[in-house]
């Protein structure tokens, strides 16, 4: 689900290019046509569509005004959300814990087990985020879900990981663009960016969405991915503010 991976992450949407398209074209069907067009219908198979189905919102207003579109009762059945989230503030997840955790003894979604957020830009100047106030804010939500992940830009993923990614002698990459978070307590957990991060030790493979296979007793964690379509070979070190593209050691 990161930069290299196998399952490219929703930031990376392709099925409509011409290349793609199967013959004839795909047709949109309209779920909420069917459902409308029968009483029956809807009353049988409304609860399985929201309880078994992963949500996606893709737009600033989806996802602020979620709560008026959709009853309070069908957002109590949603199970998993993928939320593709615009960066237009400095304060990146403000809107999205607005519409999960209004209430922090509250959630809004109480059967969510499955969150994915991704951050991309949108063409709005705003500051980027210093990599403990974003790991503050991915705990915040993450305690709250069983499976828990956030995708975000080349740039800020370069801060946060830098330290974890790569050699110590050569300063090459060594490893997937993807930081293991664990969930320490909330209260002692003093220190965010210095402590609770893993990455997967090769040999070992991908274990995506599950916690790196070297770890014996894991507990409870999220992913941090590197949402990018960028070659392998490109890094971007972020005390210079340049893109390199170099030979990895890692493929």
């Amino acid at each position: 689900m990161t930069r290299g991976g196998l399952n490219p992450g929703p930031w990376i949407d392709r099925c409509c290019d011409p290349i793609n398209v199967p013959k004839p074209p795909p047709e949109s069907i309209g779920i909420m046509g069917w459902l409308q067009s029968c009483r029956q219908n809807y009353a049988e198979t409304i609860d399985v569509l929201y309880s078994t189905n992963t949500i996606i919102l893709s737009s600033e207003a989806t996802i602020t005004e979620l709560p008026s579109l959709i009853t309070h009762d069908h957002l109590t059945k949603i199970t998993s959300l993928e939320i593709q989230a615009p960066i237009t503030k400095d304060n990146v997840l403000e809107d999205i814990t607005n519409l999960i955790l209004p209430d922090p003894h509250s959630p809004r979604f109480p059967n969510l087990k499955r969150l994915y957020i991704s951050m991309e830009w949108s063409g709005v100047d705003t500051r980027d985020p210093d990599p403990d106030e974003l790991i503050a804010l991915f705990d915040t939500l993450a305690r709250t879900i069983k499976e828990c992940a956030f995708a975000i830009p080349m740039e800020w993923f370069s801060r946060m990981s830098w330290g974890q990614m790569r050699s110590a002698t050569t300063g090459k990459q060594i490893t997937y663009s993807q930081l293991w978070r664990t969930l320490g307590n909330a209260e002692e957990d003093k220190d965010a960016h210095e402590g609770g991060f893993d990455v997967i030790q090769l040999p070992y493979v991908d274990s995506y969405p599950k916690p790196p296979y070297h770890l014996q007793s894991p507990g409870a964690g999220y992913w941090i991915l590197e949402a990018s379509e960028m070659s392998l070979s490109m890094d971007y070190d972020f005390l210079t503010g340049q893109y390199n593209d170099n030979y990895s050691d890692f493929r």
